[in-house]
């Protein structure tokens, strides 16, 4: 094999030989760093945002859940003091008057009492405010929750389902 290189090399003029070394001395090298190592970089970078994001976004959800906490504390708000649930029907009511209840794609009996409740795409602070406003007394506490990131700033999908009061 190396004996066909050599007899290749030899048979080149002076000047191709140069243009050879150049071309696998620089523009080989040039094409794998702007072809591969600098997409790789630029896409591990895009990966670091994005963890960085969650990150600040779940440090905002935790600070918020502690707010949450500190504030039913001092208010001595407790799921025994909540009236009976309210049914579907007053759910739905609250939504209306909140001007959510267009944005509602699911609104469901689920079972045991419970109710789910789905967004496609809502304003997240009017979604948080309609939930802090109603949570001490519509009877239900928040089994679970969970928030997407939307398509625009303050848009989120949400489903949450509630259970009646323990």
């Amino acid at each position: 094999m190396s004996a066909r290189i050599i007899d290749f090399l030899a048979g080149l003029s002076r000047r191709e030989r140069w243009l050879l070394a150049l071309l696998t001395g620089v523009a080989l090298p040039l094409a794998a760093v702007f072809g591969l190592i600098l997409p790789l970089s630029e896409a591990r970078n895009a990966a670091r945002a994005q963890v960085d994001e969650a990150r600040l976004i779940e440090e905002w959800v935790a600070a918020r859940a502690g707010e949450y906490l500190a504030q039913g504390a001092l208010l001595g708000t407790d799921s025994a003091d909540q009236g009976p649930p309210l049914g579907i029907s007053g759910i739905e009511q609250s939504l209306v008057e909140a001007g959510l209840r267009q944005d509602v794609t699911e609104l469901a009996n689920s079972a045991g009492g419970g109710v789910t409740l789905r967004f496609e795409a809502v304003a997240f602070t009017a979604l948080t405010g309609w939930l802090s406003l109603n949570q001490a007394s519509w009877g239900y506490d928040l089994e679970a929750f969970r928030f997407v990131r939307g398509a625009r700033d303050d848009l989120v999908e949400a489903d949450l389902r509630l259970v009646p009061a323990q």
